[in-house]
């Protein structure tokens, strides 16, 4: 049988350890460090990071369901922070479904926090590891997880004083809910 291409696999790793390596640096930036601040439209914001996927989710057989509520205040915080969010939440309910399925994306407002709702079908996550999902280098995808995902997901979140949940049924599916605060321009 053919060799495999050892230029390509390098290539493949390297670039995966590169991506690996730049994720821990901005991980070990100080948790402190001011995000800078300006309004954002999160369903925008969500709307540009699925048109980027929706082809390649398409092809794993995977339909996204959007349901953005309309005439939403704005949060603040940084779009390029939120949508690195929002794509590795898309990126992990993907992952949790590899024969296919759908995937909910929704907004609302509650009280003076914009809700997002990103939800699967796929697989779910037992109860004894979901209080462990946000924490470095916690990974439930084996040899394909750094752990760093979510735990930078949480940092951000923080970052811009909002909050991130988990609830998730084996067999049925995982749903993150983020609450952002609404945009207050400084006085």
């Amino acid at each position: 049988r053919p060799l495999p291409n050892w230029m390509d696999m390098f290539s493949k790793q390297l670039k995966r350890l590169s991506d690996i390596t730049l994720r821990l640096m901005n991980f070990s930036r100080n948790a402190s460090e001011e995000v800078t601040t300006e309004p954002i439209d999160v369903n925008k914001a969500i709307e540009d990071i699925v048109m980027m996927v929706q082809h390649e989710f398409q092809g794993n057989g995977i339909e996204i369901d959007q349901r953005l509520a309309q005439d939403l205040p704005s949060v603040g915080g940084n779009a390029n922070y939120l949508q690195q969010v929002f794509l590795n939440l898309l990126i992990n309910a993907r992952d949790a479904m590899p024969k296919g399925g759908t995937i909910g994306v929704s907004t609302s407002l509650t009280g003076f926090h914009v809700c997002v709702k990103i939800s699967d079908t796929g697989q779910g996550i037992e109860k004894d590891l979901l209080e462990k999902i946000f924490k470095p280098f916690f990974s439930t995808k084996g040899e394909k997880g750094t752990g760093l995902g979510l735990a930078i997901c949480s940092k951000i979140i923080a970052q811009h004083k909002g909050e991130i949940r988990v609830e998730s049924e084996v067999g049925k599916g995982t749903t993150f809910t983020i609450f952002l605060p609404v945009w207050r321009a400084p006085q």
